[in-house]
């Protein structure tokens, strides 16, 4: 393993992480590119071309996310930039790198070295420069004649590396690559916080985007002037607008007047497609309500502005395929189109052509694997395009009514244009930020409108081990933390190396090593490790995965397929997985719109179905003896049954427990992601706008006994969260951190 000493700090390329006070930190991926294009060339000035060519690699970025990636390598290395140590900027010529750096070979003894000051450079190992898929690390030359057989043996290794580097340069070279357009981005927010659903009307004079304020979680509506750049709220009175679908009516029209802004809106229940008219600038008026979407959970909705209707995809009950419906705003009538059979996720995301004529639908299977369709308008006749091995969330008709506009596979920050079955693929977009499902057309024919957003959830102690103290500070999300039962040890999911990965952590000395190098692109819905920490549950929308934990960590090995580690799969959304005991699994499947309940036995591979009124069952893992069991309508009660009644011998012989054999828990409050560890319930629900994670020791819930210090309930504020865990050391929740979001737009030069 290569690791390399950079001034004060240890990079350590594997794993994409660097030692920072004897901290192990993570490093975004192009954050690592960039660090790792000045470690190569120390103290040579590298222009912001290079910087573009190198890390973006000709694709299409703005000036702003090249000064970001310097800010945040800036940051990393708390480095000033009045007084640099490491990163020192050269008016008009780019940056240079002004520390000492030095490659250390775990396996060697002696490091490879390149030392330097700022004023002249002493290079102890002459370097040659070769392709970079062939070698990442200095060849050395020494500087002492060697003996002629040893000269022999070191010409005879470097004759075969350079046919195998030349190998290796025609086996990239020749993979198929998607060319880059001529068109370059233009940053149109720049607000703290998140803009998103941007608009610009057909005249080109003005933007409309949402505004979410990152200090109390609002949604306010704002517009920019493209002309004089002057950016206000608008007055919508008390109307809560969370989605814009079109900002006029007109062909071509400057002014405000008979201007239309359809929106979806209402209060946090609620769904309604609205129609309002500008009074000026700064209002909105006239606000009248065209339809309630509070049915289902809108995906997506189009306006057909030749005919006056709406087309959107709703997913009427959870988990269920999603459908298409028109509305007809003449008649105030609900049609069901003709769409491909909803399969999977179903017919999730649509479009209408620029011309009028076509529907663009994305369907999605149980795999998360996406197809194109088109629905003719004009014939009513459903054409099968291209298919994806990724999940697409949206996809947009190009200006021309012919190619399409969709996402790169993640975890590539990329906007791919093509026709419908894939060919004449082109990247139109390339930035460095994560792209979100914003993508929309503007009226001069030729570019989009698009938006990229930034979110960071870190692993923090709650209480417990160094309370409310971070573990870890990865740039990049840390998620679904498992806490180990008998060591200092932690599972997470992070996106450090690019795509989302396993790591183990030790909390109490901060390292961290990565569990998995997995090439395909996979989304965990659940972790959780076994009582006796030898296994770890894994789980992602409908396959369950038990890994062999400790001789994983033990072997410091890193899996490369999930394959031989599957033990259920299921056509059904999976939404929860626990263990029970170290036999018993309890899997919550949707079914048919409802959460019912499977226990699985890990011995006999046995899965048997409970009785339907079941929806979720936990234990604790100081007390395997009984099961604590949830119903899917019944949000304040907990059920207590003994685990012998899920089994006998490790057999199931009834999947129905008698009203006697249960002792009814009242929480007497609603609650989610609910656990219990050492005779406590822990869960969180929303209470006067916040957000908290409860703890409610069971002596509480005995009437009988009178409260004390250490018996009362407790509740702790929270941020949005991704998943939390409880052992004897504490609580260890992955909570939101920061959340950011810009508009864009393509230009051509």
């Amino acid at each position: 393993m290569q690791m390399i000493q950079l001034g004060d700090f240890v990079l350590n390329k594997e794993l994409s992480t660097i030692i920072i006070n004897s901290e192990e930190v993570a490093i975004e991926p192009k954050l690592l590119e960039l660090l790792l294009l000045f470690c190569d060339s120390p103290n040579r000035i590298i222009s912001r071309q290079e910087i573009l060519e190198q890390i973006w690699q000709g694709g299409v970025v703005t000036d702003n996310a090249i000064n970001k990636m310097i800010a945040n390598l800036r940051k990393l290395l708390a480095d000033d930039p009045r007084k640099p140590q490491y990163l020192q900027t050269v008016p008009k010529r780019g940056y240079r790198l002004i520390c000492s750096v030095n490659y250390i070979n775990e396996d060697e003894d002696k490091p490879q070295t390149k030392s330097f000051s700022s004023n002249e450079i002493h290079i102890e190992a002459q370097t040659e420069v070769t392709d970079e898929h062939c070698f990442n690390e200095v060849k050395q030359t020494p500087s002492l004649p060697l003996k002629k057989k040893s000269s022999l043996l070191t010409s005879y290794l470097v004759f075969f590396l350079v046919i195998a580097c030349f190998l290796l340069m025609f086996t990239f070279r020749s993979e198929p690559t998607i060319p880059t357009t001529n068109t370059h981005t233009l940053e149109l927010t720049r607000q703290q916080g998140i803009e998103y659903s941007p608009l610009i009307n057909n005249a080109e004079n003005f933007l409309l985007f949402l505004k979410k304020d990152p200090n109390n979680n609002t949604t306010l509506l704002w517009r920019k002037d493209l002309d004089s750049n002057q950016e206000y709220k608008v007055d919508n009175g008390d109307m809560r607008i969370s989605w814009l679908i079109t900002s006029d009516n007109q062909a071509d029209n400057r002014n405000d007047k008979n201007q239309s802004l359809f929106f979806i809106g209402g209060n946090k229940e609620e769904c309604q497609l609205y129609q309002a008219q500008w009074l000026s600038k700064r209002k909105l008026g006239n606000i009248e309500s065209l339809f309630d979407c509070s049915d289902g959970k809108l995906l997506n909705i189009k306006y057909h502005k030749q005919n006056h209707q709406f087309y959107y995809s709703v997913q009427k009950e959870d988990f269920q395929p999603a459908q298409i419906y028109k509305f007809d705003i003449k008649t105030a009538t609900h049609y069901v189109i003709n769409q491909p059979e909803p399969l999977g996720l179903g017919n999730h995301d649509i479009d209408i052509s620029p011309n009028g004529e076509k529907l663009l639908i994305m369907r999605s299977d149980k795999n998360y694997h996406t197809q194109l369709f088109t629905l003719d308008l004009t014939n009513q006749k459903i054409e099968a395009h291209k298919k994806f091995n990724y999940f697409v969330n949206e996809a947009i008709w190009y200006h021309d009514s012919v190619k399409v506009l969709y996402h790169a596979p993640p975890p590539s920050h990329q906007i791919i244009s093509s026709h419908l079955n894939g060919s004449d693929q082109q990247t139109l977009v390339s930035v460095s930020e994560y792209l979100s499902g914003d993508m929309s057309l503007i009226k001069d024919k030729n570019s989009i409108l698009f938006s990229t957003r930034t979110t960071n959830y870190n692993n923090r102690w709650l209480t417990g081990q160094n309370d409310n103290s971070k573990l870890g500070h990865s740039i990049v999300y840390d998620i679904l933390p498992a806490l180990l039962h008998q060591s200092e040890y932690y599972i997470f999911v992070s996106k450090r190396s690019g795509k989302s990965q396993l790591y183990y952590g030790n909390y109490r000395t901060g390292e961290s090593r990565i569990l998995s190098q997995l090439n395909q692109y996979m989304i965990f819905r659940h972790i959780e490790v076994s009582a006796d920490d030898q296994f770890l549950l894994l789980t992602n929308h409908n396959k369950v995965w038990k890994l062999p934990l400790q001789q994983l960590m033990k072997d410091k090995t890193s899996i490369k397929s999930l394959d031989e580690y599957l033990i259920y799969s299921s056509e059904d959304h999976l939404t929860a997985a626990n263990w029970l005991s170290p036999k018993l699994i309890a899997l919550t499947l949707r079914h048919e719109g409802k959460n019912q309940l499977t226990i699985y036995d890990v011995e006999n591979e046995k899965s048997t179905k409970m009785d339907q009124q079941w929806s979720k069952a936990i234990s604790d893992v100081k007390n395997v003896a009984f099961v604590y069991l949830s119903k899917a309508q019944d949000k304040k009660n907990v059920y207590k049954v003994a685990t012998s009644l899920l089994t006998t011998n490790n057999k199931f012989e009834t999947n129905k427990i008698a009203a006697n054999q249960v002792d009814v828990i009242a929480l007497d409050s609603e609650y989610r992601q609910l656990k219990i560890h050492d005779d406590h319930f822990y869960f969180i629900n929303d209470h006067q706008g916040k957000k908290r994670l409860n703890i409610v020791p069971l002596k509480s819930l005995n009437k009988s006994q009178p409260l004390s210090k250490s018996n009362k309930p407790k509740s702790i504020i929270i941020d949005d969260n991704y998943g939390y865990d409880i052992s004897d050391a504490g609580i260890i929740i992955s909570e939101l951190k920061s959340r950011e979001g810009d508009i864009h737009r393509t230009t051509r030069q």
